[in-house]
């Protein structure tokens, strides 16, 4: 007995390394001939093979098939690796089929096969990217994270030169146009810095929401920006009166980085580590916001590990209140003059999720 099981182990772990080695890789080496496959979604379930040594994958799809194959070593994995995790938002793309070969009694039998995963992002740890709004913690130029989820937010105030409406007047129209400079404007759904599932402008896709055929039209992609500007400068009000600021009192380009963090980052005042709380997680910068000390408030953007040249951007605007370069970034982009079509946002592509 104990050699039969010595033995039935010897040939499943050489099952396991010639289908991982060889057969795969071959395959995957092929793809290129057959096409891509792009997907997106929310894992659903995990099926661990025994014998190919990979995953089947079931999601909730927004884009591609409800199933797929997983196999470590071959498919890659971005951030934030959390592919084998239900609950999970995952994009990416996938090629031929491949089996799930899978241990019955004693015996390696294919049960399944599903398109072959190529490359996978991922969102966070038990929803944590939702959490911050899409993962612009990166700090790069297109980081994603607009919809971040509201912390507290607070109501905002009738006055202020940013108000809550993207195309209104003051600062607002301006602000907006700096936010989309720094996320892009995208019809189509994309992988952001994160490995979040995003569309339009930072739009971070969350449990429920399904783009039809994966693409936004304008009107749409004005309007997901409509709402996620708006709560964007909520968050930013109601970070700023936790810490004992009053938004209304700062001046526009300082207004306009605090949104534009607000919506790059959330904010989520219960969360459990600084980095987790988003926006409110920066106490430091808050501190000398609340003492006028601009040159330390511009240096302490970079808390949390805020890095990049977006986080540099609005660590140089903080610290001199350089109007100037928040109107030179937000012409940067031809797109950010379609956000508002005559003085107000569009709303005709309004979609319900």
């Amino acid at each position: 007995m104990r050699y039969l099981k010595k033995t039935l182990f010897m040939k499943l772990v050489l099952v396991i390394l010639v289908f991982t080695q060889v057969i795969v890789p071959v395959l995957a080496n092929a793809a290129g001939s057959v096409g891509t496959i792009p997907f997106g979604g929310v894992v659903a379930g995990v099926i661990p093979c025994l014998c190919s040594g990979n995953f089947v994958i079931i999601q909730k799809p927004v884009a591609g098939p409800p199933t797929l194959i997983y196999q470590p070593g071959v498919s890659r994995l971005y951030q934030y690796g959390q592919i084998l995790v239900p609950g999970s938002h995952i994009l990416g793309n996938a090629t031929v089929p491949v089996p799930c070969i899978q241990l019955v009694i004693i015996f390696c039998i294919p049960i399944y096969t599903a398109p072959l995963i190529t490359m996978v992002g991922t969102s966070g740890i038990g929803g944590l990217a939702s959490n911050l709004g899409g993962g612009g913690s990166g700090g790069g130029d297109n980081g994603g994270g607009g919809g971040a989820p509201p912390g507290s937010g607070g109501s905002p105030a009738p006055t202020g030169q940013t108000t809550n409406n993207p195309c209104g007047p003051g600062q607002s129209q301006l602000t907006s146009q700096y936010i989309e400079s720094n996320e892009g404007w995208r019809n189509n759904v994309y992988v952001d810095s994160e490995g979040n599932p995003t569309v339009g402008i930072g739009h971070l896709l969350r449990a429920g929401e399904v783009i039809p055929a994966g693409n936004l039209s304008d009107s749409q992609v004005r309007t997901y920006f409509a709402n996620d500007y708006s709560r964007a400068v909520s968050d930013a009000r109601g970070a700023a009166s936790r810490h004992g600021v009053n938004f209304d009192n700062l001046s526009p380009a300082r207004q306009t980085v605090l949104v534009d963090m607000a919506f790059n980052m959330g904010t989520n005042p219960n969360g459990l580590t600084q980095s987790q709380q988003g926006l409110d997680g920066f106490n430091r910068m808050w501190s000398n916001i609340q003492s006028g000390n601009w040159q330390a408030a511009g240096q302490e953007v970079h808390g949390t590990g805020y890095q990049g040249a977006r986080a540099n951007r609005n660590a140089e605007i903080m610290a001199n209140d350089d109007q100037n370069a928040i109107s030179q970034r937000a012409s940067s982009d031809p797109r950010s003059g379609d956000i508002c079509k005559d003085g107000a946002i569009d709303t005709s592509g309004a979609i319900s999720t």
